[in-house]
This record gives structure tokens, C-alpha cells and sequence, in this order.
């Protein structure tokens, strides 16, 4: 922003050709976290100085400070980020000497005059621009570890897994004794005596059955035919089968 100085400014009236203003400057409604404000002759290359510092959270930022003005009696104002509000109090102005005419001689020293009272204290020179951010500090010690959260619910059963090969078959089991032999059978009853007959051919050999009872000596006589072999007897019932061990 451009602002021009020359003529009535409020309740101030500024001539042409002064040089620079005292001023009050107000900064209120700063939308930026930070910036700041810097005002110096139009025209001319921005100083790297500021004489406002507002921002956001300070809400309402003033400082007096004396601009320097331009020949045709303009100053710039610069704010480097987000908008605000600027108020302006003029509250004098500074003209140049006026130029001396030709020198008489000098006439002879007055008397020394009482101290004059102190002036008051000139305005406060503008705050300089914010200086670049620091380096990081190193980092703090690792906090302490957090206690172990819960268990979470068990997971679903995974699918049944592929029945594996057959394994080898084992070696055979020792063989069981043996069953208990069946009870004999009862022997047949013997057949009964045949007459003697005449001596037949000799057969072959029957088995030889059990001796009968001695009979008594008969006469001698012609051999007779040899008797029929009685039937032998039933055969005994077999004994069960013994478990395989």
C-alpha cells in the first residue's frame, strides 16, 4: 500500500518537502499466525527491518516509530502474510534546515548558559525482523514401554489336513498253543465166532483186532473157512480247536 503524506492528515497538517513523519502505528485483525509490518520511503528497495510484529493470537499490536518519506512525500507499508488492519496517528513531521545566508564576523561569546532540562526520550527504533528458526533439539529418552494389550479371541480352526499314508503292517503274532486232543472213542463189541471151515486162501492181513477169550481145546478136525472181521466202532468226536494265538 502507498499512502500520501503532503497537505491535512486529521488534525495534522504536513508541508511540502518535509522529510519524515513520527507516527503511532495500530495493527488489529491479523489473520496470519505471524508476519509483519514494515513501512519506508516509495519507491525506494524494502529494508530488511519491521516496525510491527502482529499476529493471530496477540489480537492488537502498536509500536511508535519515525518513516522516512519519499521527495513527493509518500511512504510504502508491507505486510508479508495474511491481511490486517493498519491505524496511522501522525504525530509530527521533521523538515530540512533551511540555508544559511553569508557569514558575518563573529561576535563575542555570550555567557554560558544554566543546563537545560532533559529532553524526553525519543520513540522506541523499530523492532527487528524475526530471526530464523533454530536448530531441532536432540531427542528425548524413549518413553517408557506400554503395557501388553489383551489377548485377542482365538483364530477359526483351520481346514481338516490330508489323511496320511497306511503304515507299515505290524509283524504276525506269535502262533497260539496248540488245542486239546479229543477224547478216544469206545472200541466196537467183537463179533461173534464163526464155525471152523475148511482152511481158504490166505488172505491179506487183517488188522490185528483185540484176543477174545481163550476157548476150550476142542477136537481137532478140518480147518474150517476163517470168520468174517467184525465191523469196527464208531469214531471218537475230535477234539476242539485250539485259538490262534
Amino acid at each position: 500500500m502507498i499512502a500520501d503524506v503532503f497537505g491535512r492528515n486529521g488534525d495534522c497538517d504536513v508541508p511540502v518537502g518535509a522529510t519524515a513523519i513520527d507516527v503511532n502505528l495500530t495493527a488489529l485483525g491479523a489473520t496470519a499466525a505471524r508476519t509483519f509490518v514494515t513501512a519506508y520511503p516509495a519507491g525506494e528497495a524494502r529494508p530488511n527491518a519491521s516496525q510491527l510484529n502482529p499476529s493471530y493470537s496477540s489480537g492488537v499490536s502498536a509500536n511508535s516509530t519515525s518513516i522516512t518519506l519519499s521527495t513527493s512525500g509518500q511512504f510504502a507499508l508491507y505486510n508479508e502474510a495474511g491481511s490486517l488492519n493498519v491505524i496511522i496517528d501522525v504525530l509530527g513531521y521533521y523538515t530540512p534546515a533551511a540555508s544559511a545566508g553569508a557569514g558575518g564576523q563573529q561576535g563575542p561569546a555570550g555567557p554560558q548558559g544554566l543546563p537545560g532540562q532533559t529532553g524526553p526520550a525519543g520513540p522506541a527504533g523499530p523492532v527487528g525482523p524475526v530471526g530464523p528458526v533454530g536448530p531441532a533439539g536432540d531427542s528425548g529418552p524413549a518413553g517408557v514401554a506400554g503395557a501388553d494389550g489383551e489377548m485377542g479371541p482365538a483364530g477359526e480352526a483351520g481346514p481338516a489336513g490330508e489323511v496320511g499314508p497306511a503304515g507299515e503292517v505290524g509283524p504276525a503274532g506269535e502262533v497260539g498253543p496248540a488245542g486239546v486232543a479229543g477224547a478216544d472213542g469206545e472200541m466196537g463189541p467183537i463179533g461173534p465166532r464163526g464155525l471152523p471151515g475148511e482152511t481158504g486162501a490166505a488172505g491179506e492181513t487183517g488188522a490185528s483186532g483185540e484176543a477174545g477169550p481163550a476157548g476150550e481145546v476142542g477136537p481137532a478136525g478140518v480147518a474150517g473157512v476163517a470168520g468174517a472181521i467184525g465191523e469196527m466202532g464208531p469214531a471218537g468226536v475230535a477234539g476242539a480247536v485250539g485259538a490262534i494265538g
